[in-house]
Formats: C-alpha cells, structure tokens, sequence
C-alpha cells in the first residue's frame, strides 16, 4: 500500500492542481469543505491547524485520512464538548499534537510549505455568512509567527511518532 500511496501522491503532484473557491456565500458550506479538505488531504509531510472554535468535526471532515507519517498539529484557545477526547484518540495514529493558546484570533491552515487564511471558524464556515479561505503568497513570515505561538502554547495532547 505504500507504493501505491507514493505513485498516486506522484501523480497527482504532476495534475493542475484544481482551483479553490476563496469565496463562500451563506449556505455554501458544501464548497468550503470541498476545498478545505482537498487542501489539507494533499499533505505530504505537515499540517497544522490554527482556529479557536474548533469542535470535534475536525477530525471526522478533514484530518480523518491524513496518513499516518504526516504530522498534523492543531491550535486553539477553547477545547469545547468532547474535543480534547476526541483528540486523546486520534492520537493513537501518532504524530499529532493538540495545543492550546488564547494568543490567536485569526483563522490559520498550514499545509507543508503554504499557508491559507479564513474568515470565519472552520466549524461555522459558510453557514449563515459569508466567508473566504484565501493562500498566502509567501507563508514564511506568517508560519514564523505561528509557530512562535505554537512554541509558547500549552501541550494538551501529544503523541509524536
């Protein structure tokens, strides 16, 4: 299966990649998950996560498939409902870290070397406002700043392979 994993990755790595939305009217939640998913599923080494009103979603919509050998790492200032379990759990696949700081208001998605700001949580996208998920030109300052705040955060759970 890992073979076949690399070919496919490979393959796609060679597609167009396919235009994201970046703009979502209320109602268009369909299309922000769409994008967000395909976003965060085409990981090959990282991901981390920045949104303080995250819920346990996260992890059934968009972080479920990530592979193992990706490391996801996930940041938010509130650990609302069952969040911190579902967490506890996920993290039994290993490379993962939840960590929590009230330093953040934005919303934040690193993908290996790119970066892409969104309005409004993750959780609520799309639903009853308007909303955008724009990529930054050049994620290097923005991913400094991140992960200085990341650095200074409180371990909730960890699980590093």
């Amino acid at each position: 299966m890992p073979v076949l994993r690399s070919a496919i990755r490979e393959l796609q790595l060679e597609l167009p990649e396919a235009e994201i939305k970046g703009s979502y009217e209320p109602g268009d939640e369909y299309a922000f998950y769409a994008d967000l998913k395909r976003i965060v599923t085409a990981a090959e080494r990282q991901i981390m996560i920045a949104d303080n009103y995250l819920n346990t979603d996260v992890f059934d919509l968009y972080i479920g498939p990530i592979p193992p050998h990706v490391s996801v790492r996930i940041m938010t200032d509130q650990l609302r409902g069952n969040l911190e379990l579902v967490a506890k759990k996920y993290a039994t696949r290993g490379n993962f870290q939840l960590r929590s700081s009230n330093e953040v208001h934005d919303r934040a998605v690193f993908v290996d070397g790119r970066c892409w700001v969104i309005g409004q949580s993750i959780k609520d996208a799309a639903q009853r406002k308007p909303t955008y998920m724009v990529e930054l030109q050049d994620a290097t300052k923005m991913r400094a700043i991140y992960d200085d705040i990341w650095n200074r955060a409180t371990t909730v759970v960890e699980s590093l392979t």
